[in-house]
């Protein structure tokens, strides 16, 4: 079998939190019956919600300790992808492991960082370069794609499954998380990204706020 070209999709709504482990959880429960898959070739590309929970509560721990977290070490399992459905992805064998690629709309995780100027003292999500700090994880979900039959673009309606679940997760996010208000220069700036309730009690630790002489307001 042929591996089947990426999903063509655009104007994806994407949604950047930090979250701590208790209330990953309590999301991951919210959203009851899903799939997490990797999008790089693996032996068991399915990650098991609770393996998922482990690795993101050593994240979190590392930056309580005020250390960066390595990205090559989180990379694989943020980078993943949930469904509801099994006809949204297709799984083609490469080499002795297995890659799992989406055809149908899904909901798309990356690892996230967090990019901050000093000078115009903005904060923007999902920025590379040097200096970036780690954000938690963006989750993402189109609003149009192309079929892979007949070529058309449509649009992403609740014929999928994934809309649904992509709609509990914002609602969750509505519900436990604010966007997050940062501190510069005793100025308290609202950045798009958001964050828990819990995390904001210890996010001041982060190893790279000293840096940027920023802080995250501490809630009233």
């Amino acid at each position: 079998m042929s591996i089947p070209p990426p999903l063509q999709a655009s104007k994806w709504i994407s949604v950047q939190v930090m979250v701590s482990p208790s209330e990953m959880r309590s999301l991951l429960e919210e959203l009851g019956e899903f799939t997490i898959l990797m999008t790089t070739p693996a032996k068991s590309p399915e990650v098991s919600k609770e393996r998922f929970l482990e690795i993101y509560e050593n994240y979190c721990t590392q930056l309580q300790k005020k250390e960066l977290p390595d990205p090559a070490e989180y990379r694989a399992c943020f980078s993943t992808f949930w469904t509801r459905s099994c006809d949204a992805y297709v799984q083609v064998p490469v080499g002795e492991m297995t890659l799992c690629r989406a055809v149908k709309p899904v909901v798309q995780l990356q690892y996230h960082l967090l990019g901050f100027s000093p000078f115009d003292k903005k904060f923007r999500p999902m920025v590379l370069g040097k200096g970036s700090m780690p954000w938690g994880i963006q989750f993402s979900y189109p609003t149009l794609f192309q079929d892979r039959e007949t070529q058309q673009v449509l649009k992403v309606g609740t014929e999928f499954p994934n809309t649904f679940l992509f709609q509990a997760f914002r609602k969750w996010v509505r519900r436990y998380t604010v966007p997050t208000p940062f501190v510069v220069d005793g100025e308290t700036i609202n950045a798009p990204v958001r964050i828990g309730r819990e995390a904001r009690q210890w996010i001041n630790v982060h190893p790279q706020f000293c840096e940027y002489s920023i802080a995250v307001r501490e809630a009233e």
